[in-house]
C-alpha cells in the first residue's frame, strides 16, 4: 500500500491517494468525518479551529460506500483560502525560529517563509487523519484496536493507566483526552496561564494497540523492522521530538532479566506477565499490545518576542507572531492513533495481501 499527501495550509484543500488498499471493504465516512472533529477538538487550539470545519469528500476509489481497489482519493477542503492574497511584493523575510521556516527556505530556494510554511504547516495532518480513520476502521474489522491518550501536559502528569481500553469513553469526552477527570482542572489552569504569558506548552502521548497479529515487521533490514517504521511515522509529525516503545528510555536503566518478558503457555497461547518490549521484539510483533509515547515540542509560534533576522536587511528583528495553539497534545494524540493504524495497515496487508477482503479473510480470519 502506498500513500501519496499533498495540499498547503491556506490552499483549496489537504489531500489523500491511497494505493492498494483492498476492495471489498465498506466504508463508514461519517466515522472520518467524527475523527476529523476530534482532531480539531481539544482545550488550548487556536482560532484556526473556529474557521475550519472538516469533512472530507471522497473523489475516487470507493462507490455506494464499498472500496472497488482503485486508488483512493480523499479530500479534505480549506475553508480558510488565501491564494490570491501571495503578492510577490509582500514577502515573509523573518523566519520564526522553532519552524521550517529558515531551513525549507534554504533548501527550495525560496525568498518568501510564508510559501515553506504553507506545507510545513500541522494543518496537513487533517489528510492523515482522513486517511487514518479508514485504515483504523479496516484494522477494527480485522480485530486491532487502537486507543490514544495524553500522559503530560506541561509537568501536569496523569496518573498510571491499566488498561486504556476500559477507559475510552473517558478518554474521548475529555478535553485533553485524559482518563483522569480529576486533573482536568489543573490543566485548564496551567494552560490558562500559559496563554496569558504569551507562550505554549508540550507534553507526551501514548498510542496503544491491540490485538495485532505476531509476525509484522520483518528483521531482515533496518528499514522493515515495526519498531523502526513506527518511529519514523510518529517523528513525522510536526512538533514530536521523541518517541520510545515498550519501556523505551526506562530500558535503558534495567537489567537483562528485568527488562525481558518471560513467556508461559497458557491453553495453547503464549502469555507475557510483562510487556517491556511494547509488543516489538527484534523490529517484528509478538503478539501483546503495541505501546508507543510520542514527546511533543511547546508549539513555537508564541507571542514573547524571539531574537530574528530580517533577511530583506540581515538586521536583527523579532520573530513574528501568527496565531497558534497554546497546546496541541489532544489533536497530536488523535493524529497519532491514525499514524499507528497506517503503520500496522501497510504492515498487516503486506503480509496477509491487500486485494480484496474475501482473500484478506481467507488468509487470516
Amino acid at each position: 500500500m502506498r500513500i501519496l499527501y499533498s495540499g498547503e495550509s491556506h490552499m483549496e484543500a489537504v489531500i489523500a491517494v491511497i494505493e492498494g488498499f483492498p476492495a471489498g471493504f465498506h466504508v463508514d465516512v461519517g466515522r472520518i468525518n467524527r475523527d476529523l472533529a476530534m482532531r480539531q477538538d481539544g482545550y488550548g487550539r487556536g482560532d484556526r479551529m473556529k474557521i475550519e470545519s472538516d469533512r472530507v469528500e471522497i473523489y475516487s476509489g470507493i462507490i455506494n460506500g464499498m472500496t472497488i481497489g482503485s486508488p483512493i482519493t480523499l479530500v479534505v477542503r480549506n475553508k480558510d483560502v488565501r491564494r490570491e492574497s501571495w503578492n510577490p511584493e509582500d514577502r515573509r523575510t523573518i523566519p520564526r525560529p522553532g519552524h521550517a521556516d529558515f531551513a525549507g527556505a534554504t533548501k527550495y530556494g525560496l525568498d518568501d517563509f510564508r510559501l515553506v510554511a504553507e506545507r510545513a504547516s500541522a494543518r496537513q495532518t487533517a489528510s492523515w487523519v482522513a486517511a487514518g480513520s479508514l485504515f483504523t476502521q479496516f484494522l477494527e474489522e480485522i480485530g486491532i484496536e487502537i486507543i490514544a491518550f495524553v500522559e503530560s501536559i506541561g509537568d501536569v502528569k496523569t496518573g498510571h493507566i491499566e488498561d486504556p481500553f476500559v477507559l475510552k469513553e473517558k478518554i474521548e469526552s475529555s478535553p485533553f483526552r485524559i482518563p483522569d477527570p480529576g486533573i482536568e482542572d489543573e490543566m485548564k489552569s496551567l494552560v490558562d496561564r500559559t496563554k496569558e504569558d504569551g507562550d505554549s506548552l508540550g507534553g507526551v502521548f501514548c498510542v496503544v494497540a491491540r490485538g495485532c497479529p505476531a509476525g509484522l515487521g520483518s528483521y531482515n533490514h533496518p528499514d522493515r523492522r515495526l519498531d523502526a517504521m513506527l518511529a519514523s511515522a510518529f517523528m513525522g509529525i510536526p512538533s514530536a521530538k521523541g518517541v520510545e516503545i515498550g519501556a523505551g528510555f526506562k530500558s535503558a536503566g534495567l537489567t537483562g532479566s528485568g527488562m525481558n518478558d518471560g513467556m508461559e503457555m497458557h491453553d495453547g497461547k503464549v502469555v507475557r506477565k510483562t510487556n517491556n518490549a511494547g509488543g516489538i521484539e527484534g523490529g517484528v510483533s509478538n503478539g501483546e499490545d503495541i505501546i508507543v509515547r510520542c514527546a511533543a515540542k511547546p508549539i513555537p509560534t508564541v507571542r514573547r518576542k524571539i531574537p530574528s533576522i530580517d533577511f530583506n536587511t540581515e538586521t536583527p528583528a523579532d520573530s513574528p507572531y501568527i496565531r497558534a495553539d497554546v497546546c496541541v497534545l489532544p489533536a497530536m494524540s488523535v493524529i497519532g492513533e491514525s499514524v499507528m493504524a497506517t503503520v500496522l495497515c501497510k504492515s498487516f496487508l503486506e503480509r496477509y495481501g491487500c486485494d480484496n477482503m474475501e482473500l484478506i479473510r481467507r488468509n487470516f480470519l
